[in-house]
């Protein structure tokens, strides 16, 4: 009676187990791949020494070099407001071409173009 009992218990467990519905699709959407940052400055040549002072003072800078080009961003941002909001304060400091990128799977896009590619793929087309 015992094994009878248990694996009737097992069963109803792996039934129970089975019923819930877990998320372990690895593709996400695009606007969950994202992360959120301020392109500070880029350079093609060496990078001024006044930029370079100014950027020791920013921790975590990230450097991504695509090229001859040299891109200097800030750590991520949890969300667009965020970045809108931080942006301003690294102008004032002296990176006055800064921008707002999206990163997305190792590439960085404009938040123009952020916002372009996830209002499409998500608009509901009526016919």
């Amino acid at each position: 009676m015992k094994v009878v009992n248990f694996s009737i218990l097992s069963c109803i467990c792996l039934f129970t187990l089975a019923s819930f519905n877990l998320n372990t699709d690895k593709t996400l959407s695009e606007a969950d791949r994202s992360i959120f940052r301020i392109e500070l400055c880029s350079f093609t040549d060496a990078v001024p020494v006044k930029t370079v002072e100014l950027l020791r003072q920013i921790e975590g800078v990230y450097l991504r070099n695509e090229g001859n080009i040299h891109h200097y961003y800030t750590p991520p941002y949890s969300s667009i407001e965020e970045v809108q909001r931080e942006i301003s304060k690294y102008r004032a400091i002296g990176f006055e071409e800064a921008k707002e990128v999206v990163e997305v799977d190792n590439n960085f896009i404009s938040l123009e173009e952020f916002y372009r590619k996830t209002t499409t793929k998500n608009s509901v087309v009526h016919h």
